[in-house]
Formats: structure tokens, C-alpha cells, sequence
């Protein structure tokens, strides 16, 4: 599906975010790394984004527990993926301004969808992408047909992965811009309140985190210059942190995802190299001693790039593999593919990817109602 150009707002209530500071100049920044292809002789052209969220829905998408959302680059659309029939449906699509990314898509069990985007992009086909400039917050409710802002700018940089934690905020990791910097915070869903809960200079690109039961955040701590990562344990209560999986050397594969494994002992990470897609996997990591086992992995044969956080179901994977455009449904304990899922129709008809974007970046699963 080719980008939308959006002539005016679809949704007839768009809230402003009343947070939104005018006197803020934004910086340009473009994001460092193999992020985009450049083309020579081609000039980027950014706008800034208005806070104005805006785009379509459909109020008659139905969730069932452990189905999945995800999110389709570069279309900004989210999809709902059922377990039960193996059909896709649209769910929303979104704009923040022309160019903004939708990186993440996490359901709640009351009907609603928390989602993060970012950046600014060229028009398509996507040659070059800036960030570190203008993040922002969301909330999509498709029964009742309403999308309206949480909170943007200011802090609020680069937000990618999103957790529901056990008391109703969102735990929020923000990569700020690729500079080398970034956050870890919580935002309130009612009121857009922020509280930082982890920065300083030990965080590069913190794209992804979680907070485990207890009470631990681990967070993909990782690098887009040098293609590299490393997984961090932070302890919110002794204000301590420490590496569980260290940095393997440049073109060893950016580390940007980490998200909970089927046993609390362990957690899953992702790494993916964009150059030649061969150093890509996806590991099981013990959080105590940091030992790992590829669960996924690319070769030189069969070069491979997976989405930044999959999600699991019981003792199941759910991952994105974006070259040969396939929704993987892995056993964990046995490491073994249960299932392929074309994603074709929905990425397009072809295999192989344009650009970093042309991909899946974040997938969730969707819990048990509580309305």
C-alpha cells in the first residue's frame, strides 16, 4: 500500500494536546547509522509536525486474548492479527504531521491502544528519515471511533516500545534522536504526566524495555552507529545498574529489542545488522549470568531481519521476519518453527526489504478483557 497524503484530518474529534510548548525550536537532526538509503543529488525537505493526531479506524476490528497487534512501515498502519482464523484486519492508521513513524501499537484489556511515533521521513519512496527532533503519545479507542493525544514533545523525543505496567501507567523507552542518549520513563494514560525513571550517559539508544515482576527494568541498550548493543538490568529501588549481556563489536547487529521470555529467568532480545542482514537473531537470555541461545538467526545464505520486539503467548514466539515477509510462530522450549504466516498482503507482494523501514517493528499480544 503506497503512503496516504492526508489532506485534512479524517476523525471529527481530534483533541490538541494542550501540553504543546510553540516557543520550542526544534533541531533537525538526522539519525545516524545505515537507517535510510541516500540518494545522490537528492535534497531532504522536513516540516515540523502539528499536534494534531489524525487518521481512520475501524469500530468494527474484534480482539479475542492472545490475538496480535503490529504495525506495517512505512503506512503507519495497525493490524490485528487472529489466532483462531489467520486472517489480518486493519485496525487504524495514523499521522502526526507528514513523515512521523507509528513504532508501537499495545493493546489494554479495556478496548483501547496505547502507540508511539516519531521522526520525520521524505515522502515515499522514504530516502532519508530525521530524528531526535519531535516524539508523541496516543490512544486509539476503536469501539467508540476516538484517537486523541496523550502527550508529545519535550521529553517525550523518540518513543518506541511501550509496557503496560500492573498499576496502569505506560512505561515508555524513547531513543532520543540515535545521538548516543535516551530514556527510560512512565507516563500516566489519564493525565500525560511523565516521570523519568532512567537516564544518564551509560544509556546509547535505548529503543526497547520492560519491568519484570520484580520490579527490574531491562532495557536493549543499543548502538546504530556502531551496530552493536548490549542488554542492562536497572534496579529502580537501589538505583543500581548492571550489563547481563554485553556488546559483541561493530557489525555485530544493532541490540534494540528486548521483551519477557516464557520462564521469568530468562528475557528475549533481538539483534539485527542492517548492512548485509547476516548477523541478525534472536536470543534467550538468562538474566542471572547473561549466557544466550539463538532461538532465530540470519546466515549468508538466508539473510534475515526480524521485528525489534516480538511478543509471546504461553510458551510461544510471535516474530516478524522481514525479508522473506513471514509472521514466525516459534515453541520456545524447543527452539522448533511452528508455523509461517505469508505477510505479504500486507507488506506488499514482494520479498526483500527497501530500506530498515520496510518492515514490522514491534508486535503485541492482546490480553484478557476486563471490561
Amino acid at each position: 500500500m503506497a503512503d496516504q497524503v492526508w489532506a485534512q484530518p479524517q476523525l471529527s474529534n481530534v483533541i490538541d494536546n494542550p501540553s504543546r510548548d510553540d516557543s520550542l525550536v526544534p533541531i533537525w537532526r538526522t539519525a545516524r547509522g545505515s537507517l535510510g538509503v541516500s540518494f545522490d543529488g537528492f535534497s531532504a525537505s522536513f516540516s515540523p509536525p502539528t499536534n494534531r493526531i489524525f487518521g481512520q479506524i475501524n469500530s468494527a476490528v474484534r480482539f479475542a486474548p492472545g490475538d496480535l497487534l503490529f504495525n506495517v512501515h512505512p503506512d503507519n498502519i495497525c493490524y490485528h492479527f487472529s489466532q483462531e482464523t489467520r486472517k489480518f484486519s486493519y485496525v487504524f492508521e495514523a499521522d502526526w504531521g507528514p513523515g512521523s513513524l507509528l513504532w508501537s501499537c499495545c493493546p489494554d484489556a479495556y478496548g483501547n491502544i496505547f502507540a508511539t511515533m516519531s521522526g520525520m521521513r521524505t515522502p515515499p519512496p522514504i530516502t532519508d528519515v530525521a530524528f531526535g527532533n519531535w516524539g508523541g503519545i496516543f490512544v486509539v479507542s476503536p469501539r467508540k471511533h476516538v484517537m486523541r493525544t496523550l502527550i508529545e514533545r519535550n521529553l517525550v523525543v523518540d518513543p518506541y516500545s511501550i509496557q503496560i505496567l500492573a498499576d496502569g501507567r505506560l512505561l515508555i523507552c524513547d531513543f532520543g534522536g540515535f545521538e548516543g542518549s535516551g530514556r527510560v520513563y512512565t507516563v500516566e494514560p489519564l493525565n500525560g504526566h511523565l516521570q523519568v525513571v532512567v537516564e544518564g550517559a551509560n544509556l546509547i539508544d535505548p529503543t526497547s524495555a520492560f519491568m519484570d515482576g520484580d520490579g527490574q527494568i531491562w532495557i536493549a541498550n543499543g548502538d546504530q552507529n556502531d551496530q552493536d548493543g548490549e542488554v542492562l538490568c536497572f534496579d529502580p529501588a537501589a538505583g543500581t545498574q548492571r550489563v547481563v549481556y554485553p556488546r559483541e563489536g561493530n557489525m555485530s547487529g544493532a541490540l534494540l529489542g528486548v521483551f519477557p521470555a516464557h520462564d521469568p529467568d530468562f528475557l528475549l532480545a533481538t539483534k539485527n545488522e542492517w548492512a548485509n542482514r547476516v548477523n541478525t537473531c534472536v536470543l534467550l537470555i538468562n538474566k542471572v549470568d547473561g549466557t544466550a541461545r539463538k532461538i532465530l538467526s540470519g546466515s549468508e545464505d538466508i539473510p534475515k531481519f526480524f521485528s525489534t520486539k516480538g511478543c509471546v503467548v504461553g510458551s510461544t514466539l510471535w516474530i516478524a521476519e522481514c525479508v522473506n515477509r513471514e509472521l514466525l510462530e516459534v515453541d520456545l522450549p524447543s527452539g522448533n518453527i511452528i508455523s509461517r504466516t505469508d505477510l505479504r498482503p500486507i507488506m506488499g507482494g514482494h520479498c526483500g526489504m527497501r530500506n530498515s523501514f520496510d518492515a514490522i517493528s514491534a508486535i503485541y499480544d492482546v490480553p484478557a478483557s476486563r471490561r
